[in-house]
Parts: structure tokens; sequence; C-alpha cells
């Protein structure tokens, strides 16, 4: 008959082999940044385990490197882990991080993909348009959010980036806003884009514009 396994030795967490254990002490506790970088690559294709989801969280939040917080991070949205769209959001928002960072939590987001993020998206757009006016890298964030936006493709961000789209304050974030509007195409979007495609506004805007009227029909 099939042999009897015998119980999980105390205080081991029987669902995670021994490459992941290692994996998760060398991320917690290496001295070297380059070796807790690799351990969280590596990790991506093993946070099923809540071991290592954990050790990734911990590193996204605590590590005091920022190639480790950022491996932190797309390990996580490769492996979608539960919690982890919220996590960037936070992460995006947070003025004290490295400014690198939360512009890696945005792209993350955009890879993420996640509808269900939207509503959130779109408070920490508008927070990060109302920072912009003290801060040119809060200005970069909020264009790179606008894009991210437009690739979630969910209709609920479509007053906020036809807002934004028709403010001329701050370029990049009116580009970027005009591009992600006219990706959503919602209904009467044409008429907002042919009239900045035909102005005489900044030429960032006005290219973006005239891309949208070819991809949006509506």
């Amino acid at each position: 008959g099939a042999k009897a396994r015998g119980p999980a030795l105390p205080g081991r967490d029987a669902s995670i082999n021994e490459d992941q254990r290692l994996y998760v002490q060398r991320l917690a506790t290496d001295p070297w940044p380059a070796v807790r970088e690799s351990a969280a690559r590596a990790l991506a294709s093993r946070c099923a385990d809540s071991a290592a989801t954990r050790a990734l969280f911990a590193a996204l939040h605590t590590d005091k490197n920022v190639d480790v917080r950022r491996a932190a991070a797309t390990s996580l949205t490769d492996c979608r882990a539960a919690g982890v769209g919220d996590a960037l959001v936070r992460l995006a928002l947070e003025q004290s991080a490295p400014g690198d960072l939360r512009a890696h939590a945005v792209l993350e987001l955009g890879r993420l993909a996640d509808p269900a993020l939207t509503p959130a998206l779109v408070a920490a757009f508008a927070t990060t348009r109302k920072r912009a006016f003290a801060s040119a890298s809060e200005m970069l964030l909020g264009a790179r959010m606008a894009k991210t936006l437009g690739r979630l493709g969910d209709a609920r961000a479509a007053s906020a980036l036809r807002e934004a789209a028709s403010d001329p304050t701050f370029v990049p974030v009116q580009a970027a806003a005009v591009e992600a509007f006219a990706a959503l195409c919602p209904d009467g979007a044409r008429p907002l884009l042919a009239t900045l495609a035909r102005s005489d506004g900044p030429r960032l805007v006005v290219r973006a514009a005239r891309l949208g009227l070819a991809r949006c029909q509506r």
C-alpha cells in the first residue's frame, strides 16, 4: 500500500520546497542588494505560496534598496498576488518613496491590467494632478497614470480623462490624457478630439488628438 507521509517538521510550511525557503530567506536577510533582487525575481514563479508572497510584500514596502523593491513589485504583478493592485496604487501615491519606484508602480498597474482598480487609480490621478502644481515629478507621474487608465480600458475613467484632456495646464498630462481618452473612445469622444486636433495648441497635444481621431470613431 501507499507509504504514509510523516508530519511536517514543527515550524515548517510543508507547501514550500527548500529552494523557495532559500529565496525567501535571502530576500529577507541577505546583506547584498543584488542577491535580494535576484531572490525577489526568482519568487515570481513561486508566489502562489503564502510565505513567498509575504516575503515579496515585505520587500516591496520595507527594503532599503529601490531595485529590490522594483523587483518585488514586478514579481507580485507577474503572479497576480491578491492585493497587489491596491498596494501599487498606494505606492504610486507615496510621496516619500523614490520617484522611479513610484513610476514603476504605475507601470506595473498597466501590466496588471485589472479594471477593478479603475476607481482607485482615477482618485490617485486626481490627487497627482493637484500635486503637479508643486512638483514636476508629480506632473510626469500624472501623465503615466493617464496612460495606464487608457490601458485598463474601463469606461469609468472616461470622465476624468475627458477633463484632463481639456485642461492645458500641464502639457504632458494633457497629451497623455488625450491618448488615453481616445483609447477608451466613449460615445461623443470625437468632437473633443477634433477640436484639439485643429487647435494651435502644443504640438504634443495636437499630435495625440490627431492619432486619437484615427483610432476612435465615436
